[in-house]
């Protein structure tokens, strides 16, 4: 509770969001019981996030172990030490150790772009009593994400701020606010693409006619094969990024899913 988030100017409560959906499905007769069937969708989702500007301090972890704190000391040699309080508690002459709000750098602003996309190819249809349906399906999804203002390198920022060029307390002259410019993160922070493919069938039809009625019976099975991939730019996989909580890794990943049913009525 050091900080009023609400004070500050250009922060959204809702994102700005462009969103495209696309569904399209067609079918083919291939005599009087069966049918082939394809169907595919497409969405694409942009979102703007524009939040408070990041928060710099000791408290706070970086480093490709999370085990560095990113601590500000303001020394007293500093043009904005602010003597007068530092005395007013005993402690004027010594580095101060400060909970920074990072205002000069602006809010933090990043955009996030999803891409979801499926098809389904199949055929069904129906033999004697038997009505039955089979198919192929492959989905993908991709992400990525990029900062476009407010994410610094603490490698960078650390020592500019401990050097005592940036006014912590208050405005900053045109000449400091370039050096912190100097240390923005504008680039792309990650990619992920995840995939889903496989094939399913079933079927279901009477087995057995008994006075009372007819027995039925419910087949079915599916196959697939879930891949998951990550790429983080070099400067996360570090943990050297402001805003983020620590490091992150590159993930590659897959598993096998099968699954099958059976029911009688």
């Amino acid at each position: 509770c050091y900080y009023d988030p609400s004070q500050t100017a250009g922060v959204e409560m809702i994102p700005d969001s462009k969103l495209w959906n696309f569904f399209g499905s067609t079918t083919f007769q291939i005599n009087r019981d069966w049918q082939a069937y394809l169907t595919g969708t497409y969405s694409r989702d942009e979102t703007r996030f524009i939040i408070q500007p990041t928060p710099i301090s000791g408290a706070l972890m970086y480093g490709p172990n999370g085990d560095i704190p990113a601590t500000i000391l303001i020394p007293p040699t500093s043009p904005y030490y602010p003597h007068d309080l530092a005395a007013a508690h005993g402690v004027d002459g010594q580095p101060l150790d400060v909970n920074y709000r990072a205002v000069a750098f602006g809010n933090r602003d990043s955009t996030d772009i999803n891409e979801n996309g499926q098809i389904v190819a199949g055929v069904k249809g129906a033999w004697k009593d038997w009505d039955w349906d089979g198919n192929f399906f492959y989905g993908e999804s991709r992400t990525s994400e990029r900062n476009n203002n407010g994410f610094v390198r603490y490698s960078q920022v650390l020592p500019l701020l401990n050097s005592g060029q940036i006014n912590v307390f208050g405005d900053n002259t045109p000449e400091a606010l370039a050096l912190v410019d100097a240390t923005q993160f504008r680039e792309k922070t990650f990619d992920a693409k995840a995939k889903n493919y496989g094939v399913q069938g079933k079927t279901s039809g009477e087995i057995w006619k008994l006075p009372a009625g007819s027995v039925s019976l419910a087949l079915g099975g599916e196959v697939r094969k879930e891949e998951l991939t990550q790429n983080f730019n070099p400067a996360l996989n570090s943990g050297d990024i402001t805003g983020y909580g620590g490091n992150f890794l590159n993930i590659d990943a897959s598993r096998n899913i099968w699954a099958a049913f059976a029911g009688a009525v």
